[in-house]
């Protein structure tokens, strides 16, 4: 038997599920615990919607969004909703701001993982987190455009 015989007889070896999830969990502690506390709320959007968050936490009316005592209905509320329970958690500030977009992210990684794994979807094991984590560089690119003064 010769050693090219040898290697393709030989049943190809792919990571197994938890090998993958671990090396997902480690990425994904390395990058997002990271960018929970640091950059803070740089934009006036994001610090906009960090306000009325606060506004539903701080007064307990959990209906209408309020920035600086103007009504804010712009947008629909249950991002608000799950910021504001955030702060009600774990205190108004960075961490609390950005943690159910984080938490989101391992959501929606979660979900691509199951409907990638689906009967009748052949891919490997190692491909499946991935799928999720193809958009988030673009989550940040709004910190990287330059600014004019």
């Amino acid at each position: 038997m010769t050693l090219q015989e040898t290697t393709h007889r030989r049943p190809r070896q792919v990571p197994s599920v938890m090998a993958t999830w671990l090396l997902f969990a480690a990425i994904f502690i390395a990058v997002q615990f990271a960018s929970l506390f640091t950059p803070p709320l740089m934009d006036d959007v994001d610090a906009s919607h960090a306000q009325a968050a606060q506004h539903f936490a701080e007064s307990g009316d959990w209906v209408t969004a309020k920035i600086n005592g103007i009504r804010y209905i712009e947008k629909p509320p249950l991002p608000y909703w799950i910021v504001a329970a955030s702060y009600l958690v774990f205190g108004e500030n960075t961490f609390a701001t950005h943690l159910p977009n984080s938490l989101a992210m391992l959501g929606l990684t979660w979900l691509a993982w199951l409907w990638h794994a689906a009967p009748g979807v052949p891919a490997p094991a190692f491909m499946q987190p991935g799928c999720a984590h193809l958009h988030r560089p673009f989550l940040f690119t709004a910190s990287s455009f330059p600014r004019r003064s």
